[in-house]
């Protein structure tokens, strides 16, 4: 009984110690993504008077894209462009459009 409950002591410390210590860094990454995210908006509305939307769109996708590549090869992720489900993929990028 005194094992279990080391262990479960240990899993439990484990888990939310970590959990813990990742609180500020969530609560700012939280505010950076919604700081993002109305700036996008802000510059969507102003632009789009004059910019087509898909255009604005495709810009958007690239911007968005390179930032996720130039994350992955910092952090040395292997980014794999493969499905396991094509003709969902195929439906939901036709629906897209």
């Amino acid at each position: 009984m005194i094992i279990i409950h080391g262990i479960n002591l240990f899993i439990v410390n484990y888990l939310f110690m970590n959990l813990s210590d990742n609180n500020i860094k969530t609560i700012f990454l939280i505010i950076l993504g919604m700081f993002v995210f109305a700036i996008q908006d802000s510059l969507i509305k102003l632009i789009s008077d004059s910019i087509n939307i898909y255009v604005i769109y495709i810009s958007r996708s690239l911007i968005g894209i390179t930032v996720i590549l130039f994350y992955c090869k910092i952090n040395n992720i292997k980014v794999v462009f493969k499905t396991y489900y094509p003709i969902t993929t195929i439906l939901r990028v036709a629906g897209f459009f």
